[in-house]
């Protein structure tokens, strides 16, 4: 059985809407991933992985927001 996706998951420290509004203010006004890691209380590599769509995947990239590979 595969665990639950992103909030669902019983310890998960971010909503989707967190997800959306990271990626944002990544694009919007280029915040960096370490200050956005701080905000939420997250490493920066995972802020960065969700940015670029590695992590949370399900939870759609923004339109101005290319997927990354």
């Amino acid at each position: 059985m595969q665990s639950q996706p992103g909030e669902k998951h019983g310890r998960a420290l971010l909503t989707e809407v967190d997800v959306l509004d990271m990626r944002r203010l990544r694009t919007d006004y280029g915040l960096s991933y370490r200050d956005i890691a701080e905000w939420w209380g997250i490493a920066p590599a995972t802020a960065k992985s969700i940015c670029r769509g590695r992590r949370w995947r399900h939870v759609p990239m923004p339109a101005s927001l290319p997927a990354s590979d």
